[in-house]
């Protein structure tokens, strides 16, 4: 009976544990894909700034 709780405990635990890595994951990858983003956007705006300067001048 007490292998069983104690078994019980341990999966819970477990579980625990990896719910928290995959949401520790889960917000790895979103502030990666926020900041590919970022930088894609900044670098697009640096491009049509140039291409701004390129045609006025």
């Amino acid at each position: 009976m007490k292998t069983l709780l104690d078994q019980a405990k341990n999966s819970v635990v477990a579980s625990k544990m990896g719910r928290e890595q995959i949401e520790a994951t889960v917000f790895r990858q979103t502030i990666t894909r926020i900041i590919l983003l970022a930088s894609i956007f900044v670098s697009a705006t640096a491009l049509a700034g140039l291409s701004l300067t390129i045609s006025t001048s």
